[in-house]
């Protein structure tokens, strides 16, 4: 009987051995597929891998919503009708064609690619009454700020991608310290008017005192931006969670410079 279990040993063991050597290549092939495989090696958890943004093979061009890349015709109800009209249909690529295009705010919605072509480029129109003042969370806060030119909330599948550019014109936003320029350059600057957040820190419009986010993404899944030449931003966030709770700051127990600084942030 021993004998016989000895035959059968080795009659199975090449099997063995072949089941093996194919589950060591599947293996192998799976790892080789994800890009990003050696930075799950040797973790001390688990971690699911993080799958790229897919969506359906279902493509419009901005141009088909009467936009005009021109730099001077203003295209946001073309971004939205168009944005609307791939989301009513479950999704896919809107593409943005050579040109500039000149635009408020966008907002995406879920299952949406926002493609830029080689030479073209989103620019985001320096008129502050496109941008109204909306609910949003800034250092962590619940707070008002000025609404992003590109904004999402609860959104899944997003990507923005191409090879074109993204100008949030921020020369016109940003603010300027007297100690980072010279006296004539100061000069120079603050003579188109403004306002002063304090004597030597100057906004360009009371609106900027609450700066513009370029990006603002809350509460998203899978996102994606890749290959864009430029993103040229007033600055750029992406916020997964809002705070259950606000934060509550007792701020006369606080140095007067702290003051200062809660109060212009919350």
């Amino acid at each position: 009987m021993f004998a016989n279990f000895k035959t059968l040993l080795r009659m199975t063991k090449p099997l063995y051995v072949i089941a093996a050597v194919c589950l060591w290549i599947f293996s192998s092939c799976q790892s080789a597929d994800y890009k990003y495989e050696a930075v799950y090696r040797n973790l001390p958890f688990d971690m699911p891998r993080v799958e790229a943004p897919r969506f359906p093979d279902r493509t419009v061009n901005l141009k088909e919503f009467n936009a005009v890349g021109n730099g001077e015709t203003l295209c946001t109800s073309a971004f939205a009708d168009a944005i609307n009209a791939l989301s009513e249909q479950g999704g896919g690529h809107l593409v943005v064609p050579a040109g500039v295009w000149l635009t408020g705010p966008i907002v995406l919605k879920s299952n949406i690619d926002l493609h830029l072509e080689k030479g073209a480029v989103i620019l985001f129109s320096p008129d502050v009454d496109l941008y109204p003042l909306v609910e949003t969370v800034f250092e962590g806060l619940d707070t008002r700020r000025c609404q992003s030119p590109i904004s999402g909330r609860n959104l899944e599948n997003v990507a923005i991608t191409g090879e074109g550019a993204i100008d949030g014109n921020g020369h016109y936003w940003r603010p300027l310290k007297r100690e980072k320029v010279t006296e004539s350059v100061w000069k120079q600057i603050t003579a188109r008017g403004g306002v002063y957040k304090r004597p030597t820190y100057w906004f360009p419009y009371p609106e900027t005192l609450k700066h513009i986010i370029l990006l603002l993404y809350v509460g998203m899944k899978n996102i994606e931006i890749a290959k864009l030449l430029h993103i040229l931003p007033r600055s750029f966030r992406m916020r997964r969670c809002r705070l259950k709770k606000k934060m509550k700051i007792d701020c006369d127990s606080l140095p007067e410079f702290i003051k200062r600084l809660f109060k212009s942030e919350i």
